[in-house]
């Protein structure tokens, strides 16, 4: 459980603000939390829409889950939906493990472009090359492609 807490409190410092980062530290210290408790810890004049907002984009990304329950307030007659934030830690890992599958694969995409295919192909010997294989071997002629080939200078 101790390297799921650590688990989180990485990942929020990797990809959120600072007031997600408090968020996720308060939620994982207290276990769950109501808004009313996250007013208090924001006591620096955070509205509870603007505490909602941090809360919806943690829900987002995986790292918050919520729990409403319906509660009776002293003294009032009605009872109400109380939202309690917690941390489900086997849904926070699964949202963490898929983030990174994407970021894996979105920087392998970006990687693609230096593997490129060899369009470059000798007439003569027939020999392929790649854009970056046959920059530093002009044609001082500038004859067709531009460039000779390696192998046989043609």
């Amino acid at each position: 459980m101790e390297q799921a807490k650590v688990l989180v409190r990485t990942v929020a410092r990797a990809f959120y603000d600072t007031e997600h980062i408090v968020v996720i530290d308060a939620v994982i210290t207290h276990s769950a939390l109501t808004l009313d408790d996250l007013k208090q810890i924001f006591s620096g004049g955070r509205q509870p829409k603007e505490i909602s907002k941090y809360l919806g984009k943690l829900r987002e990304g995986g790292l918050l889950s919520c729990y409403g329950r319906q509660e009776t307030k002293p003294g009032a007659q009605k009872t109400s939906t109380v939202e309690y934030w917690w941390i489900d830690y086997h849904r926070a890992i699964d949202a963490t493990k898929y983030r990174l599958h994407m970021l894996q694969e979105h920087l392998s995409h970006l990687g693609r472009s230096t593997t490129e295919k060899k369009e470059y192909s000798c007439r003569v010997c027939s020999s392929q090359w790649t854009q970056m294989e046959v920059l530093d071997n002009p044609d001082p002629e500038y004859r067709a492609s531009g460039f000779l080939c390696k192998r046989c200078n043609n």
